[in-house]
């Protein structure tokens, strides 16, 4: 091999490396899991468990192995994205750009996609979850609000007398609310089996670290009922927070 082609060869083969280093560098969100494609969440039981029956987890970084859903994003100094799961858009804080969020995938077909905040980044992938074992959620309460550095906090009263909130978030009947946040949201309750009758869905206005404290922080409440099946029923509320200390029915959820 003469001297010109070792250097046609070399040049070649820098161009490649450089272009494959730069879309590396470009991609500006990395969702670690789920993975797109068929996938046996039986692997993922426990994590599954701990979705569907959460644990009090308060912060979004040190709790990544207990998720379900995690991943980066490498834009320098992005604190909020929107995930979207199976269609459901909720705030997505980070945490130097490390994102972590339980979550109980169902049997069946499953989306997940992350947008920055800008909308100029964005990252899907669609699975089939094999594992026929894995449970389905049927009530899903989903709050999340416009104001960062802000603690609001969801509270349901389920039909026979259980009160999940920030400081008894699993119930004994199995529902629960997974992440006692103060920057946005969500903080999401889950149920696998609800019992038939009345739920209520209160919105409580905790404090704020903000400096224009007497903005109005705007809330919204996503009830979801028979989540990823040709049953699903989904409706948001919109729940004006004037102060804090106010608390506020953002809505009865016959079940």
């Amino acid at each position: 091999m003469n001297a010109h082609v070792r250097f046609v060869l070399a040049s070649s083969l820098a161009i490649v490396m450089a272009a494959a280093a730069y879309v590396f560098a470009a991609e500006p969100i990395d969702l670690e899991h789920p993975l797109a494609g068929w996938r046996d969440g039986s692997r993922d039981r426990e994590l599954a468990d701990r979705a569907v029956y959460p644990a009090p987890l308060t912060d979004h970084g040190i709790h990544r192995a207990a998720a379900l859903i995690r991943g980066r994003i490498a834009e320098a100094g992005l604190k909020h994205a929107t995930l979207i799961v199976n269609g459901n858009p909720v705030n997505l804080a980070t945490d130097a750009g490390v994102f972590a969020r339980p979550w109980a995938f169902g049997p069946g077909p499953n989306s997940v996609e992350i947008r920055s905040a800008d909308g100029r980044a964005r990252k899907r992938v669609q699975f089939y979850e094999a594992y026929a074992g894995a449970t389905p959620t049927r009530l899903r309460i989903i709050l999340g609000w416009d104001a960062r550095r802000t603690d609001v906090d969801l509270h349901v009263i389920t039909p026979d007398g259980g009160h999940a909130f920030y400081a008894r978030p699993v119930l004994p009947n199995g529902g629960g609310i997974d992440v006692d946040d103060m920057d946005g949201g969500p903080e999401i309750f889950s149920m696998a089996a609800p019992p038939r009758g009345t739920y209520l869905v209160y919105v409580n206005y905790y404090g704020q670290g903000r400096p224009d404290a007497r903005a109005v922080v705007i809330a919204t409440v996503t009830v979801i009922t028979e989540e990823n099946t040709v049953h699903e029923k989904r409706e948001t509320y919109v729940v004006p927070l004037r102060k804090p200390g106010d608390l506020v029915l953002a809505r009865a959820v016959r079940y």
